[in-house]
């Protein structure tokens, strides 16, 4: 039952009097379309975001986790080794697990260093009880974090239920001390589910959007999604908080305490890399900027401005980069080309390139041929393979995979067609004989013969 307006008030007032802190009460009996009080004292956050601890590198290999995608990989990788993410018994990461309430609030006490010790013997929701794991946690993450007032008036945290990506979204704005921005409503009319967003959390989802805290997704047919009611998965969550880190005090190295260095003037080169070199129309890659100033070394807070060719749009198009001198933009397309994306900081830049791919037809027929018939033992022969569909039309991104006869070897074994419908491998031996190699895709292949011959034949 909605309690009346008089009633809410109170319960509110009552609430943040209660918690010791001052934070976010939001009184939301039900999460979605109730009447909402929110009371924030800014101060509070700026106070104890600004003596937040400096991260530091505690792992200093690279993650052992083998199921990470490969969107995901930096940003899993970074966190890991900065100790804020971890794995499992079983040396992987399970992205696609969704996480908690509790544990969203553990992860914005690692990377923002919020201290747990304060308020150590305040109980401040109804179902967190003092002796549990993410007590202390969620007690710390308190102040940034939303929490919810049942139908009896008591605050309640709900930490065992799955964390909602607005949930992430109004932490990390919060502990980044960006609650104070003006919000601009206009950073959310792109995103054709932005009315799915809690009512009084729209102004916060939207500062993140400004700040570029996320991005959102595009779809096959070009639309925006920011999914703000959709569960977080662990991958996601990494994405997220790895983006913040330019929010936080990180000390670069694998220990020590060196300071970031901030001006964007020192920016001497950028250094580009693509997450997804080969994507089908309609979907997106990553593209990652690194800054480096004249020694090699990462600089924080440089603008850089992504530009591409072709028909391809980047987004977003201008940016900063994080502490670890890093930027991050999406590219797509709705044409099949190949596109060069440019990051550019303080008149230096660097570029990478993206294959755009029709989607996939089915194959129909295996074309090879080789490009030397006949070498000598210890040559290579180029072997290519021409996939095309029904109509005679070359299949672009068909898995092609490649075997050979005899003693001989190919590399690589599987591949892909490029937009020309083409795939290639190389064959070698160390025994005179003729040989067969055969490429095959989607259940059709295609073979042709290389002779080797010995020495002085």
């Amino acid at each position: 039952m909605r309690k009346s307006y008089k009633a809410l008030l109170v319960t509110v007032l009552s609430l943040v009097l209660l918690a010791g802190t001052a934070g976010i009460a939001s009184a939301r009996p039900y999460r979605r379309g109730a009447v909402w009080w929110a009371v924030r004292h800014q101060s509070e956050i700026v106070h104890l975001h600004s003596h937040a601890a400096v991260l530091r590198i505690v792992h200093s290999g690279s993650m052992p986790f083998t199921d990470v995608p490969g969107w995901a990989r930096p940003a899993v990788n970074r966190m890991y080794r900065l100790g804020i993410v971890q794995g499992f018994s079983d040396r992987l990461f399970h992205p696609g697990q969704l996480i908690t309430r509790a544990q969203l609030a553990a992860l914005l006490v690692r990377e923002f260093g919020i201290s747990t010790s304060s308020g150590v013997n305040t109980r401040s929701f109804a179902d967190v009880q003092p002796g549990s794991w993410a007590y202390r946690d969620i007690e710390a993450a308190s102040p940034y974090m939303d929490y919810f007032t049942s139908p009896d008036g008591q605050a309640v945290f709900e930490p065992n239920k799955p964390a909602a990506r607005e949930d992430a979204f109004v932490a990390l704005v919060e502990a980044a001390g960006l609650a104070g921005q003006t919000p601009n409503p206009a950073a959310l009319s792109k995103f054709a589910d932005a009315g799915s967003i809690s009512p009084n959390l729209t102004n916060l989802v939207a500062i993140a959007v400004q700040n570029n805290l996320v991005t959102g997704s595009q779809n096959q047919s070009g639309a925006w999604y920011l999914y703000p009611q959709q569960s977080l998965s662990r991958a996601q969550a990494a994405a997220l908080f790895y983006r913040a880190l330019r929010y936080t005090k990180v000390a670069p190295g694998t220990g020590g305490t060196t300071t970031l260095q901030t001006p964007a003037q020192n920016a001497a080169g950028v250094q580009v890399s693509a997450a997804q070199t080969a994507v089908t129309i309609g979907q997106t890659a990553q593209v990652s900027a690194t800054v480096v100033d004249s020694q090699g070394q990462p600089v924080a807070g440089a603008p850089v401005t992504f530009t591409v060719s072709g028909s391809a749009a980047v987004n977003p198009q201008s940016t900063v980069t994080d502490s670890q001198g890093q930027a991050f933009t999406t590219v797509s397309d709705q044409t099949a080309e190949t596109v060069t994306v440019t990051a550019g900081a303080s008149g230096a830049s660097g570029s990478a390139t993206v294959q755009f791919n029709a989607p996939i037809q089915s194959a129909a027929g295996v074309q090879v041929s080789v490009a030397q018939t006949a070498v000598t033992i210890g040559q290579t022969a180029q072997v290519s393979a021409t996939v095309v569909d029904s109509q005679g039309q070359s299949v672009a991104g068909a898995p092609v995979t490649f075997t050979v006869s005899g003693s001989a070897a190919v590399n690589p074994q599987s591949t892909v067609t490029d937009s020309q419908g083409q795939a290639f491998t190389t064959v070698s031996d160390q025994t005179a004989e003729t040989v067969t190699v055969t490429a095959a895709a989607s259940g059709v292949s295609g073979s042709a013969g290389v002779q080797f011959l010995a020495a002085g034949s």
